[in-house]
């Protein structure tokens, strides 16, 4: 339906980010996109409505990265985008500008974004972890923002 990765290719390509990142000492990061506002705990025609939300918000998101990123389905309610040789800054410039297009857009719902990149240090689970953490407080901000960890460059 969202026409990008689902999950599974999604995780093979964040392992290959890391791998590289662990032998080359690349940069990379990723940003989780939640949308907000839309979500129904029962399968109803709001939920469907939901998805067909989500798959546009994909589409979207899609056409206004560069070729070499990712998109894949998260879960139910989240999209990650795996952006390689990408730093922080770099990362924050590209989720704000999917923010915006969001909002000029007028889509039904907002989207809270949590960013993270890649530390020596990471495993796939630290990474998600920190950029989770980041996405938790972006919506208890408000939502509707981005929010990351680490330090900017």
């Amino acid at each position: 339906l969202t026409h990008v990765y689902n999950r599974e290719k999604a995780e093979e390509f964040l392992q290959n980010e890391l791998n590289r990142g662990t032998r080359y000492k690349t940069n990379f990061s990723i940003i989780l996109v939640e949308p907000e506002n839309s979500k129904n705990e029962t399968d109803s025609p709001e939920k469907s409505a939901d998805r067909l939300i989500l798959a546009d918000l994909a589409g979207l998101i899609k056409k206004n990265i560069r070729r070499t990123d990712i998109v894949g389905r998260w879960d139910d309610e989240k999209l990650i985008i795996v952006l390689p040789e990408t730093n922080l800054k770099q990362a924050c410039k590209a989720a704000e500008k999917i923010r915006n297009l969001i909002i000029s857009h007028s889509f039904p719902v907002t989207c809270s974004f949590g960013i993270a990149s890649y530390e020596e240090s990471d495993d796939k689970d630290s990474l998600l972890a920190r950029a989770g953490n980041a996405l938790a407080e972006a919506i208890n901000c408000g939502g509707g923002k981005v929010g990351y960890t680490g330090i900017m460059d």
